[in-house]
């Protein structure tokens, strides 16, 4: 985690989850026939090593690993189900998020994926811990990498999960009670105590990069609760300066 947190820098998610609620209708995670699903198409290095420790960890248990993208941890076995219909058969899902820096802190949508879209548990590997926390996600269901001193531990810890019913179950409870939230309320609470204000109703908004996605105006709108219309426009009012999308 970071040591220096400034007072006017929030996190909020960038993204619109097809599934704002798991599935209530789920069947429960002791029923499941897989016990490790690792879905990527990235085959890093450093997520391939990872992968690799908790398959031959699994399989050298007797319990079942599948790969239903194009990474397959060193298995042999043909790529399992395709898509998100995949994480409704499997007890847990490795989510292994994009940031792996030490000295920052990043919550993508690695670790809601496998609760969102199938109310399995994840196995995370990822800085977001605190963020996390801070935005409702229940840490308490999720088997978090950081907790051990090694990866072949964490390993361990979750093929021993695998072949508890109880436990895999009584997790899922607090799995399906996750709802996402949308919008960062300490950048709206920093926003109100600022008394930010604009001299007319409509306000324009300018991307550094010329990438103009939808979310960043539903960002604003929802920072300025809503007393403003975010429209894209030359004059620049507010001007987002970013990287990537």
């Amino acid at each position: 985690e970071r040591a220096l947190r400034p007072e006017n820098t929030f996190w909020a998610p960038m993204r619109h989850f097809s599934m704002l609620r798991p599935p209530v209708n789920a069947s429960a995670l002791s029923t499941r026939p897989v016990d490790m699903l690792y879905q990527s198409s990235n085959c890093d290095p450093q997520r391939e090593q990872f992968a690799q420790t908790v398959r031959r960890i699994f399989e050298g248990k007797g319990l079942r690993f599948e790969h239903s993208g194009a990474c397959t941890a060193g298995s042999s076995r043909p790529r399992y189900i395709k898509g998100q219909d995949a994480v409704l058969t499997t007890k847990m899902m490795i989510s292994m998020s994009r940031n792996q820096r030490p000295d920052s802190e990043a919550l993508d949508e690695k670790l809601a994926l496998p609760m969102l879209h199938g109310a399995a548990l994840p196995l995370y590997v990822g800085t977001g811990h605190r963020l996390a926390k801070r935005a409702g996600y229940p840490m308490h269901a999720i088997i978090d990498r950081a907790d051990f001193n090694s990866d072949g531990e964490a390993a361990e810890a979750a093929a021993n999960l695998a072949k508890d019913p109880a436990g895999l179950d009584e997790r899922q409870k607090q799995v399906l009670k996750f709802e996402p939230k949308y919008g960062s309320f300490g950048g709206r609470a920093y926003v109100a105590s600022r008394n930010f204000s604009f001299a007319t109703k409509q306000v324009q908004v300018r991307v550094s990069n010329n990438r103009k996605s939808p979310i960043f105006l539903e960002h604003l709108h929802f920072l300025f609760g809503g007393r403003y219309d975010f429209v894209w426009g030359a004059r620049g009012d507010v001007i987002i300066d970013q990287c990537c999308w």
